[in-house]
């Protein structure tokens, strides 16, 4: 779950069902492009992304979350 959603800025991020530590977040456009790539860390159930995208023209956006085991995406709106 990802909320709020549509966002302006920053994102929680509750994927329950991941462990603790780091991950590779990439936020790709509606046209596949990359926007960010990084390294975000888990602490405990919920993670709180700043993603930076005040800039970003208002669209979709998909969030792709993942380690060497799971891989996650989420669709948001930006405003």
């Amino acid at each position: 779950m990802v909320f709020p959603n549509p966002t302006t800025d920053k994102v929680s991020i509750q994927p329950l069902w991941i462990e603790t530590g780091p991950l590779t977040m990439h936020l790709v456009d509606s046209k596949g492009r990359l926007i960010i790539e990084k390294t975000v860390t888990v602490h405990g159930r919920e993670l709180v992304v700043d993603l930076g995208i005040l800039g970003l023209s208002p669209g979709t956006y998909i969030i792709t979350l993942g380690d060497r085991k799971i891989l996650m995406q989420f669709k948001i709106v930006k405003e």
